[in-house]
């Protein structure tokens, strides 16, 4: 095995493991709820009073952040997931690896493309329904 394939496997597998650790963080750590409790307990010990609409949009602001790493996590993902894809024809395996391998290939495919269109939905207009589908087919794919 060439050495380059040895160092795409591996970016291949940690990327993966970012990917992971980003939508559990963006999931559960810094979910909306979670920063909203957060900002219960520090506001009030600063005797800071800011509306609930007002904390909302700053929790989304701040979760939009592991949101961002988890989209440049993806694209170095699906890079390394194009430069596998490529050397595929080389492998010689059994029927199941190879089926296995081919629903990764395209799970990972259709990750990134429901996730790039609900990413750039941020510059531009997309209907909730549609963005709905989208994340439907993306928590399917993984």
């Amino acid at each position: 095995m060439k050495t380059i394939y040895k160092i795409n496997h591996w970016i291949l597998f940690f990327s993966f493991l970012g990917l992971v650790t980003t939508s559990l963080a963006a999931e559960f750590f810094f979910s909306k709820q979670a920063i909203m409790q957060s900002f219960e307990f520090s506001l009030g010990n600063l005797g800071i009073m800011i509306s609930p609409v007002d904390q909302l949009f700053i929790a989304r602001i701040e979760r939009r952040n592991t949101w961002d790493y988890h989209f440049y996590v993806g694209i170095v993902f699906f890079i390394s997931l194009v430069i596998s894809i490529i050397r595929t024809k080389d492998i010689t395996t059994s029927r199941i690896l190879k089926e296995s391998i081919r629903f990764m290939y395209i799970s990972g495919l259709v990750l990134f493309a429901s996730g790039l269109i609900m990413y750039l939905r941020l510059y531009f207009i997309l209907e909730d329904s549609y963005f709905s589908l989208l994340k439907t087919i993306h928590n399917f794919a993984k």
